[in-house]
């Protein structure tokens, strides 16, 4: 599992990035990929966060988001 810092959340959009520890780039997520957060509960810029990224034709992005305690 790769960790990171979650830096933006679009809650109208149920959208937004995750920056790797180990990398510049920032990866999309959605609400679909979050695991474990209450149901109501909207992630935060700078919650950090363990997560897989999957690729394909669109491009990178995360799945499997947990936040870290």
């Amino acid at each position: 599992m790769t960790r990171g810092t979650i830096v933006s959340y679009d809650t109208d959009g149920e959208t937004g990035y995750i920056k790797p520890d180990e990398d510049d780039d920032k990866i999309p997520f959605d609400r679909k990929s979050l695991v474990d957060f209450p149901r109501g509960e909207d992630p935060q810029a700078g919650d950090r966060v363990s997560f897989m990224i999957e690729g394909g034709m669109a491009g990178l992005w995360a799945t499997h988001v947990r936040r870290l305690v």
